[in-house]
């Protein structure tokens, strides 16, 4: 069984290190490991409103945010935040370090021209993942994102590790048609800006504590061939004018800087045993979403009771203080409670129900009321009650005639 343990995880080394030779970087060696801008792109694909997407990357059950840029031992929330000008959005994700300071993480640009083509690219900041890491759409032609594939064309593959991998090419025109293309560029639209802020989270978030990046990228691989499939890595920016306007709302922040260089992130690294414990999460969360490799019938005991997968720091929640206010540490978690001057769109669905009322039904022997009577007939009663009123007269007139 230990020579078994050894030969998979020799074979997950192999597998990355001939990822790393096609153009994908398993690491880059930075913080922004723990953030993985295909997962990213992918869930900014399927999202419908800025809202949504906001709300799944903070999700403990996806696994796509594993950041903890101020090393509390807690995953740190990541807010949404649009700056819209006219048909160009830059979309930021954006981390609030202290009460003082946040650190932009990534920054997705989406851009619409006059023939209704979308381009989007997600850029990461350089203090997290260095210069020009770029990740986009695998547009069929480099220089036009509108353009299509002739008829006759059939797709290319490429060769990953023992997987082969369609590329799915897509169209400026197509991206369009994405939920997310389609709100954004809506006339209804209003630049969505994250409600949150430094302890001021939603009532149904509660950090966690963070995984090694080892497992993390164990559980991640899993969707490498759909990341593959329709993303990829490219090395500018489609919109020259891009930094011009970027720069201008930039944040970052010098004590994540500080502890970059001071080496603080790379203890996330020492613990490669615990790949095959994230990509056993992955097949236990998503039971049929199997890759179509020799990795899935690894044998392996499921049963996570005995390790400890999170990096080192107190796992008990309740005993932890948040309330540092001096220190790079989260404050006391005020849930609920948005930010001053925001306001945030509810969706509110009133279901009106009517009581079924029973009627009282009258006792025996109790008298109904009348109903409404026609006009002629109370008309024909008062004729009828004037005559028998002046028979009546005429026969005491006649009776005091006699005596």
């Amino acid at each position: 069984m230990k020579k078994l343990s050894i030969t998979l995880a020799c074979g997950l080394l192999l597998f990355a290190g001939t990822l790393q030779a096609q153009g994908y970087k398993e690491k880059i060696g930075l913080p922004g490991d723990n953030l993985n801008l295909y997962a990213v792109l992918k869930v900014f694909q399927e999202s419908p409103t800025l809202e949504e997407f906001e709300n799944r990357l903070n999700s403990p059950d996806e696994i796509i945010n594993n950041l903890d840029l101020n090393g509390d031992n807690r995953v740190d929330y990541i807010q949404v935040i649009d700056y819209a000008q006219g048909d160009r959005h830059d979309i930021v994700l954006r981390v609030a370090i202290n009460r003082r300071e946040s650190q932009d993480v990534a920054v997705i640009s989406v851009l619409k021209d006059r023939y209704n083509g979308v381009s989007i690219q997600i850029t990461g900041d350089p203090v997290l993942y260095g210069n020009n890491y770029i990740i986009e759409p695998n547009y069929y032609d480099d220089n036009d994102i509108n353009a299509r594939p002739n008829p006759g064309y059939t797709g290319s593959r490429i060769s990953v590790g023992d997987m082969v991998i369609n590329i799915n090419y897509t169209s400026g025109r197509e991206i369009y048609s994405w939920p997310i293309s389609r709100y954004l560029f809506s006339s209804y639209y209003t630049p969505w800006r994250s409600p949150w802020r430094w302890g001021y989270y939603p009532s149904y978030w509660t950090p966690w504590q963070p995984y090694y990046w080892d497992y993390y990228y164990g559980y991640q691989y899993n969707s490498l061939r759909y990341y593959l499939s329709n993303f990829r890595s490219w090395n500018n920016h489609r919109d020259p004018h891009w930094r011009d306007h970027y720069d201008k709302v930039r944040s970052a922040s010098r004590s994540v800087i500080i502890r970059r260089d001071k080496g603080d992130y790379n203890r996330t690294y020492n613990q490669p045993d615990h790949r095959k414990a994230g990509d056993e999460r992955f097949r236990r969360d998503n039971p049929r979403d199997r890759r179509d490799n020799n990795y899935d019938n690894r044998p392996g005991n499921n049963d996570r009771n005995d390790h400890n997968y999170n990096r080192p720091g107190n796992n008990d929640r309740n005993d932890h203080n948040y309330n540092r206010p001096d220190n790079n540490n989260k404050p006391e978690v005020k849930k609920g409670e948005p930010q001053r001057g925001s306001v945030i769109r509810r969706e509110t669905t009133v279901i009106r129900t009517t009581p079924d009322v029973k009627r009282a039904e009258p006792n025996k022997g109790e008298v109904k009321r009348e109903e409404a009577k026609k006009p002629q007939d109370r008309k024909a009663e008062v004729k009828k009650s004037e005559k028998k009123e002046s028979t009546n007269n005429g026969r005491r007139s006649r009776e005091r005639n006699k005596d």
